[in-house]
């Protein structure tokens, strides 16, 4: 039994069931509009998450950890789109961009850009204004941007209902639309 509707708890009854499981995913549907995974964002950047504090060894495992993740991503997405049936909106290369807001911006740009050369991931400086559809706000104005061709994101969405889609039509996997009130 899976408890809950986000990406987490599909993609645990969904791999569950791959694996020859009997898995019951339980959620209360109407309220999954709303939910954690819907209001995160759509990212897949294992590099565009670092920030300039994070120099623990927990936060550079972490860091190896979204690395080795992110290679296996599209495969897992793949299957999850045969699975279901259904298309799967995703995107490729991301745009960091820099505000004129404070340095906070410029040094987490500067520690993206060392771990990326750390890991022989390509990217490059562009001039924001050269960004494909970036309007900045003028009260916060851009003044940098960091390419990182090999992150992107995906219509979470999309993945969410494939994800459901391919739970319910395993044989293995049964989705209910039910509150969870207590667990024994």
């Amino acid at each position: 039994m899976v408890v809950g509707g986000g990406i987490i708890g599909k993609s645990i009854a969904f791999e569950l069931a791959r694996s020859g499981l009997k898995v019951v995913l339980i959620y209360l549907q109407q309220q999954n509009s709303d939910g954690a995974s819907l209001a995160s964002g759509a990212m897949l950047g294992a590099y565009g998450e670092i920030t300039a504090d994070q120099e623990t060894l927990e936060e550079q495992l972490e860091l190896e950890f979204r690395i080795k993740a992110q290679k296996i991503y599209p495969d897992w997405l793949d299957s999850v789109r045969e699975a279901s049936a259904q298309e799967i909106f995703t995107t490729e290369r991301t745009f960091i961009i820099g505000n004129s807001a404070g340095d906070r911006d410029r040094a987490n740009l500067k520690r993206m850009k060392a771990q990326l050369e750390t890991y022989n991931e390509p990217h490059e400086w562009v001039d924001p204004d050269d960004v494909p559809g970036l309007d900045a706000n003028n009260s916060y104005p851009a003044y940098q941007a960091l390419f990182i061709p090999g992150e992107g994101s995906v219509d979470f969405h999309n993945l969410l209902s494939a994800l459901e889609v391919a739970i319910a039509q395993h044989p293995k996997g049964e989705v209910l639309d039910e509150r969870v009130e207590s667990l024994l």
